[in-house]
């Protein structure tokens, strides 16, 4: 059975790639998309293991995936937002009695759905804390528009850009 892609971000989300000079990049999923469907083969993401190490690992089905009207603005403690569907899902630090988390059948990691976070959950980030704490989870509906996703099959997982009203890229980790 094909995985589904749950996980869609605005096309302006930033994540981290690796380009053909074997280069580390940081582009958004609107043209990661755009380079996948030139390609037509995997592209390179970055990955957090089993045992939270940062590894190069396939992403496929870089696309629009999702037509949605409602949208998630997640705030984090460095101030940065991020916009993305219903179903997205983070991998998480710690959570405060959800019961609609889940876990990563890969790597056994605690993931929630942007639906059902909350103020105080901490998304695993690369930082010196490990985590960024969220402070707002805010919702609404507007114009349908397109939101891309991404699958990593062997992970799982995959680092997007939060960068903080301070100006500092941190990076957290969106699950499949």
């Amino acid at each position: 059975m094909a995985e589904v892609i749950t996980t869609a971000f605005h096309p302006d989300t930033k994540i981290y790639y690796r380009d053909d000079e074997g280069i580390r990049r940081q582009i958004s999923f609107e043209r990661l998309a755009a380079i996948f469907k030139s390609v037509e083969k995997p592209v390179i993401v970055y990955s957090l293991t089993n045992a939270e190490t940062v590894q190069e690992a396939n992403g496929v089905g870089a696309k629009s995936t999702v037509l949605e009207n409602r949208q998630y603005a997640v705030t984090l403690s460095n101030g940065a937002v991020i916009l993305c569907t219903t179903k997205t899902r983070f991998l998480m630090r710690t959570v405060n009695d959800h019961l609609h988390a889940g876990i990563s059948p890969i790597t056994g990691f605690t993931y929630i759905a942007a639906e059902s976070l909350a103020v105080g959950d901490r998304i695993i980030a690369k930082n010196e804390a490990g985590y960024l704490e969220i402070t707002a989870v805010n919702s609404s509906i507007g114009a349908f528009q397109d939101y891309i996703g991404l699958l990593v099959p062997m992970f799982g997982n995959f680092f997007i850009d939060a960068t903080g009203t301070d100006g500092v890229s941190v990076e957290i980790v969106a699950s499949n």
